[in-house]
């Protein structure tokens, strides 16, 4: 009857050529071979330069998810030496109840 809500301010660093980058909540189930069961992200590569409140929400109410494992966090990807830079700040993930 829970729903994590993941939440952070970030702003743009030193994005450069064609960089992406993530925030994310996902589920992973170990009995499956550790098989993605969920994931909710939020496209941080082309957020502005400037601090903004950002937020991703999981429904934890699935039966199914007990004895998964819960991840939260931030990926960059890139190459050739181009910057992959995002700040962050103010991390939290709280859960409430289910609507």
């Amino acid at each position: 009857g829970q729903r994590l809500t993941f939440s952070f301010d970030a702003k743009a660093g030193n994005m450069e050529g064609a960089t992406t980058a993530v925030a994310y909540i996902q589920t992973l189930d170990p009995p499956n071979g550790f098989n993605q069961t969920n994931f909710v992200p939020v496209d941080m590569t082309l957020i502005p330069n400037t601090w903004n409140r950002y937020e991703a929400i999981l429904d934890l109410t699935d039966p199914l998810l007990e004895g998964q494992i819960l991840q939260i966090g931030f990926r960059s990807v890139a190459s050739d030496f181009e910057g992959s830079g995002i700040f962050y700040d103010n991390v939290d993930a709280s859960l409430t109840p289910a609507p």
